[in-house]
């Protein structure tokens, strides 16, 4: 079974929105259920990719999944548990520390998907339902340039950087003319064991030696404050250049299951508070869903206090995540659209298809924003590089 299959962080979905779509339009209900087709249809041929290649059990399992016995979710959560198990052997191929821990991940995200699938299919079921209003947002007053100015230049995420180590990692991105790199730090208040490695055998020195910025990402689940105090230390301690907050399904009002959540909604509030008691300074940006405007998660908190917006503008995994669509959507929940720099897909093929980095610029260049980042740095082909240095060299996008 392919590494590359399975991505290794959460993805935007609109599915977890769907019972806030219904209640929107009739049009919202019926684009929904596509939505949720199409990832379903995504999911299926993944799984039946993958099952093509093994042996009789997963044989099996490929007719299961064509005959529609089991759902497509369901397959892929046993597959990723078989893959989990051959991780675990130590005549595997698998069996080393970045196998096992993408497997692992697998796991967690593959099952996600299944809870999730559930409940949309309960959502469409019940019919509309009354949401949560949301009050309109004020515009930001105008205060001259507003963010930092890392984030209007080009840069790139990491989620393994044993999977990307310094010499290597040094001089794809100087070729490319990327200016800085964030690492990921944490999920949730588990250090990123990849990174404290790389991090403690002079990572961050290296990086800088050649004139590139370093910060920190990290993965946002339901403990905010504890969360906000890991990471601040962890930027404290390694001096990083700025910070990155990855908030999602934990942060929205509405959850997986349809229901409301106002736990969900304030732990916006709760983590931009701590975060910023502890550090006040340090430039810092939101990843999220890539289409603000579907998501109903409190933006107004983080952009008040000094958050950039980085959309997580994925055209590989959803057609809504269009560049120039999640910068619309972002000017539509609030964003100043000079703080809005999308974050490309560029890890290979999504949960949709492959998308070319010029498919991508000539959507940036439509949006009209400066500044934007790519994840992720580890999985891009060569193909994906060339297409980004040769977007970045044109200038116009970025700073």
């Amino acid at each position: 079974m392919s590494i590359t299959t399975i991505r290794p962080l959460r993805a935007y979905s609109p599915y977890a929105s769907v019972p806030a779509a219904q209640a929107a339009s009739p049009d919202a209900r019926r684009l929904a259920g596509q939505a949720e087709k199409a990832r379903l249809d995504a999911v299926k041929r993944a799984v039946i990719q993958d099952i093509a290649d093994d042996r009789p059990a997963e044989l099996a399992m490929k007719r299961a999944v064509e005959g529609a016995r089991v759902s497509a979710a369901q397959s892929l959560v046993q597959l990723a548990k078989r893959w989990l198990a051959y991780a675990a052997d130590p005549a595997s191929y698998y069996a080393n520390p970045y196998g096992y821990a993408a497997a692992a991940q697998a796991v967690k995200q593959s099952e996600y998907h299944l809870r999730t699938e559930y409940a949309v299919r309960a959502a469409l079921k019940a019919g509309p339902r009354p949401v949560r209003p949301v009050a309109p947002v004020a515009p930001v007053a105008p205060r001259g340039e507003r963010g930092a100015p890392v984030w209007r230049e080009p840069g790139v995420w990491v989620a393994n950087a044993d999977a990307f180590p310094g010499p290597h990692a040094i001089a794809k991105m100087k070729a490319a003319g990327v200016k800085w790199v964030t690492l990921q730090i944490a999920d949730g208040t588990s250090l990123n064991e990849q990174t404290q490695r790389q991090l403690q055998h002079g990572f961050i020195q290296q990086l800088r030696a050649a004139g590139l910025k370093v910060g920190f990402w990290g993965v946002n689940r339901t403990e905010p404050e504890a969360e906000a105090k890991v990471m601040a230390a962890q930027c404290k301690q390694w001096g990083a250049d700025f910070f990155i907050a990855n908030a999602e399904l934990e942060y929205k009002y509405t959850s997986a299951d349809g229901s409301p959540s106002a736990e969900a909604y304030g732990r916006s509030q709760r983590f931009v508070k701590a975060f910023r008691e502890a550090s006040p300074e340090i430039p810092a940006a939101l990843s999220s869903y890539g289409r603000a405007d579907m998501a109903d998660i409190d933006w107004k908190v983080w952009r008040d206090a000094g958050f950039d917006w980085l959309p997580q503008a994925y055209l590989n995994d959803f057609a809504t995540c269009d560049p120039a669509l999640t910068v619309e959507g972002g000017v539509k929940a609030g964003w100043p659209k000079d703080r809005i720099h999308p974050t490309l897909g560029l890890w290979g093929g999504g949960q949709s298809r492959l998308v070319p980095a010029s498919e991508y610029e000539a959507s940036l260049r439509k949006a009209g924003t400066v500044g934007l980042s790519s994840y992720l740095a580890e999985q891009m082909s060569e193909a994906d590089w060339a297409g980004l240095t040769q977007m970045i060299a044109k200038g116009g996008l970025a700073s």
